[in-house]
């Protein structure tokens, strides 16, 4: 059911946008109403939030994102289910999520063992064999995260970039607790922290700042049910070709307002997109831009709807 907004309910919506850990006090400031005001429309508006992260560079620490597309024949409750207990045990997954299209099932982890990865999809393809059609497995080389700019009137995109790393980094003990408690829940205040890993408060302030500042911490995210809002959440699949210059088509698809991520890959597709938009007409048109800007460069482009998350991992890739 889509859940209307007004001015404010919108302005919240951006602030929060902006650093998911802004206060209730400062947002209340600067839309002009008060902090129990504040409280009250956040609370209306928590369920058009459908899940909230800390963005990590994983590249500085030396993890690699992959994400594996199956087509699976019946994915009904049960499988999903069936699937979701066959990977809840492994510590390096981050989400399961539910795609219609050419692919159904997309999983998603942060490795540094591809050894051990392949492990465990070798386990999962053979319990699930019969009913795999198809698999592809994407290694991330670069990513771009960009904010909600769907709530956006003009252009507002900021974009977090995640490239390879020249030096990685080690993380303190410390650091890893901190990182694990609030990975997925951005918005924790510090004494629930301080409760969860009993750490001193200054301490924990302390180094948060120092994760910032080394780019560790990229920003507080949160995402949103676009569905709730009267929008879809699209992926476009790229093949491109490679013995052609890429500079001009990857400033162009990184400068397309409705982008949520980009991810440019090694596997069959060059590149994913996701984007948000309105209806497939919307799409469409976006899809007639990009070829005819680049007729030459791509070669093949498919479409697959985002349904939902199955889960989202609490489990900590850092433990």
């Amino acid at each position: 059911m889509e859940i209307k907004l007004d001015k404010k309910d919108r302005d919240i919506l951006k602030l929060l946008d902006r650093d998911f850990r802004i206060p209730l006090s400062r947002i209340a400031k600067n839309v002009g109403l008060s902090k129990s005001s504040v409280a009250l429309r956040f609370e209306k508006l928590k369920p058009l939030i459908s899940h909230t992260t800390t963005g990590i560079n994983n590249k500085m620490l030396g993890y690699t994102l992959v994400k594996v597309y199956y087509l699976i024949n019946s994915l009904d409750k049960k499988t999903e289910k069936e699937i979701e207990i066959e990977f809840k045990k492994h510590k390096n997954l981050i989400h399961i999520a539910r795609l219609y299209g050419h692919y159904n099932l997309e999983l998603a982890f942060l490795v540094n063992d591809f050894d051990d990865l392949i492990t465990q999809l070798g386990k999962f393809n053979r319990r699930f064999n019969k009913k795999i059609n198809e698999k592809e497995i994407q290694i991330m080389v670069d990513q771009y995260y960009f904010r909600n700019n769907f709530l956006y009137e003009d252009s507002a995109t900021k974009i977090s970039k995640i490239l390879p790393a020249n030096k990685k980094l080690k993380l303190t003990t410390i650091e890893k607790k901190i990182l694990s408690i609030i990975r997925n829940d951005s918005r924790m205040n510090i004494l629930d922290i301080s409760e969860k890993t009993k750490l001193n408060p200054k301490t924990i302030s302390t180094n948060l700042k120092s994760l910032e500042k080394r780019g560790i911490i990229m920003g507080y995210y949160m995402a949103l049910d676009t569905g709730k809002l009267g929008l879809n959440s699209f992926k476009l699949f790229l093949q491109v070709d490679n013995s052609k210059s890429i500079e001009e088509f990857e400033r162009y698809i990184t400068s397309i307002k409705d982008a949520r991520h980009i991810g440019k890959m090694i596997g069959l597709w060059d590149y994913e997109m996701d984007l948000v938009y309105k209806d497939t007409l919307e799409l469409q048109y976006q899809i007639e831009i990009l070829r005819q800007k680049f007729p030459t460069l791509i070669k093949k482009i498919d479409i697959v709807n985002f349904g939902r998350r199955i889960i989202t991992s609490k489990e900590m890739f850092l433990n």
